[in-house]
């Protein structure tokens, strides 16, 4: 496994290219739009609560209360081809957030960093299935899937800000060394 994680790193290090970076960043920009023009439907659609996407962790008893009962059916039919799209997102934010920390640790022993990203989508999915799942069942509640959605979400979460500081400290210590060699 640690071979397999390694070899994972350091392909990773290989993709870290600048025009690599541009493309997924151009992607990235593409559906953060449409992310965010949906988003604003949905909370236009009920009361103001947006996806259960964005909220870090929730009660199985609030993910149906504060947003899925809230939800119209325009909003709910909205938020089902969103994670649809939901697909492909995770894919290119962990893409591009693992070439820009390979960028600073590339050559470090801090290199495998950049499998923050990549460790950040594979609990978005689990928490895209449990919203998927409670979206196509609903009005029934299926309490267990969104106990265990919240758990994924807040697990994403934890590892979007160590993701996050991970790239800050990439790109300080790439400013810092072009610094130093000024």
């Amino acid at each position: 496994m640690h071979k397999l994680l390694i070899s994972l790193s350091l392909k990773l290090n290989l993709l870290a290219t600048k025009r690599n970076i541009l493309i997924l960043l151009a992607i990235w920009i593409v559906i953060q739009v449409i992310l965010i023009s949906a988003d604003n439907f949905i909370k236009a659609e009920s009361s103001g609560q947006g996806v259960l996407d964005l909220a870090f962790g929730f009660s199985a008893e609030t993910a149906y209360s504060e947003h899925l009962d809230k939800y119209s059916e325009a909003a709910r039919s909205l938020y089902l081809k969103v994670e649809c799209l939901d697909l492909l997102y995770p894919i290119c934010y962990g893409l591009l957030f693992s070439c820009l920390i390979s960028l600073g640790f590339s050559n470090t022993k801090w290199h495998s960093l950049n499998l923050l990203p990549i460790i950040t989508i594979f609990f978005d999915y689990l928490e895209n299935i449990g919203i998927f799942s409670m979206l196509l069942s609903y009005p029934e509640k299926l309490v267990f899937m969104a106990t265990w959605a919240s758990v994924f979400s807040a697990i994403k979460w934890i590892f979007v800000v160590c993701t996050i500081l991970a790239i800050l400290a990439s790109l300080a210590k790439i400013a810092i060394t072009k610094f130093v060699r000024s």
